[in-house]
C-alpha cells in the first residue's frame, strides 16, 4: 500500500507552544475546527513557526517539516482577515533534512 504518515503539528509563538491532536494514516492531514487556537502576541516582531512530526509509537518521531520562521508581522501580511480579529493563510513547509524533500512539497494553513 501507500505509504501514509500520522502527522501532528506543533506551533510556536515566543513562550507560547501548541501541539495539535495527530491525525493518523493520513498525507493531506486537516484537523478538527474546534482545535484550532488563539494565540497572544506582544511585538509584531516576536518569531512564529510551525513544526509538523510523523508520530510514532516505538521510535522517535519523524521530523516532516517546518515553515521558516517569520514575525508576526509577516505572518499577518501573508493571511487573509476573517473576521477582523483572526486571519488564515498558507505558508510552505522547509523540507530540508526529510527524507525525499526535495520531491515533495508541503503546506500548513493558519
Amino acid at each position: 500500500g501507500n505509504a501514509t504518515s500520522d502527522p501532528y503539528c506543533i506551533a510556536l509563538i515566543g513562550a507560547q507552544v501548541l501541539q495539535t491532536s495527530t491525525v493518523t494514516r493520513n498525507n493531506n492531514p486537516v484537523w478538527p475546527e474546534h482545535e484550532s487556537h488563539d494565540f497572544l502576541f506582544y511585538c509584531m516582531r516576536q518569531q512564529f513557526r510551525i513544526e509538523v512530526y510523523d508520530e510514532d509509537l516505538l521510535t522517535a518521531d519523524d521530523f516532516l517539516g517546518r515553515t521558516t520562521k517569520l514575525t508576526i508581522r509577516e505572518v499577518l501580511e501573508q493571511c487573509d482577515t476573517v473576521d477582523g480579529k483572526h486571519f488564515t493563510g498558507w505558508f510552505y513547509l522547509d523540507l530540508d533534512g526529510v527524507d525525499g524533500g526535495s520531491a515533495m512539497e508541503g503546506r500548513s494553513r493558519i
